[in-house]
């Protein structure tokens, strides 16, 4: 019982864990695409 409850903590953290990074790897990409943008709509207002 001890053994099966350690697992499934062992599990649920190794789950926590990529959904972090999951997480953090989506925050990254809006925060380029967002950069990207904004960079292009400057480079575009600029006659």
């Amino acid at each position: 019982m001890y053994l099966f409850s350690n697992i499934i903590k062992h599990v649920f953290h190794i789950h926590q864990f990529n959904t972090h990074r999951i997480t953090y790897i989506t925050t990254a990409l809006q925060n380029i695409v967002l950069s990207y943008c904004i960079r292009t709509l400057w480079i575009w207002s600029v006659p």
